[in-house]
């Protein structure tokens, strides 16, 4: 759930829904769609999400998974384009927490790994 305590954000699984953004106060359908990445060809891809969490105070929202670059970091009110990819964990990643101060992410993966990165503000 976002700080404003009326948004929050699903990840889809097996049948690539993708990352939804969605509103409280109507449920009918997302206020917006996120996907992993586009193919070569210009299709968009999308993996079973482990995780997802709002970094607070920011318009981001990460993503965990099960791929090469394990999580990623959408600006969701921007075109949710990506701001980061975290590629230290081995492959799937999760879990996600962020620091109260929003500046760290953990991220955990399938092996009991933990990373701890900063979250790059300049592009919020």
């Amino acid at each position: 759930m976002d700080a404003d305590l009326r948004t929050f954000a699903t990840g889809g699984g097996s049948g690539g829904e993708g990352i939804k953004i969605w509103d409280l106060r109507d449920l009918t359908k997302p206020t917006t769609n996120i996907s992993w990445g586009q193919s070569a060809s210009g299709d968009k891809i999308n993996r079973c999400y482990n995780t997802v969490k709002f970094v607070p105070g920011m318009s981001l929202v990460l993503a965990g998974c099960t791929d090469d670059i394990p999580a990623k970091a959408f600006n969701f009110k921007t075109g949710c384009n990506v701001v980061q990819e975290f590629y230290q964990l081995k492959r799937s990643c999760f879990s996600i927490d962020v620091s109260k101060d929003a500046t760290q992410v953990a991220l955990g993966d399938y092996c009991g790994n933990i990373q701890v990165d900063n979250i790059i503000k300049a592009h919020v």
